[in-house]
């Protein structure tokens, strides 16, 4: 948000713009992205990956926790 207002973009505009985003949902849908090219990995390099994509694009330790934890309860459902 701090980026957004040094743009000069004012808060109540950059408040309504970002009402609707998920940051797990979006975390989730980079995951399933990425699974699509990791199917022969084995599930420890799998999520040591996925956890390092997601850090570099600046998503939040506990985001990238729930993200991961959804993908093993998945995939485990499979």
């Amino acid at each position: 948000m701090r980026y957004v207002r040094q743009m000069g973009i004012p808060k109540d505009a950059a408040l309504d713009a970002l009402s609707g985003y998920e940051e797990t949902e979006a975390a989730l849908r980079l995951v399933e992205k990425k699974l699509r090219t990791m199917k022969a990995s084995p599930p420890d390099v799998v999520r040591r990956r996925l956890a390092g994509c997601l850090q570099r694009r600046g998503y939040s330790s506990d985001t990238i926790r729930k993200a991961l934890m959804d993908v093993k309860n998945f995939r485990e459902e499979k």
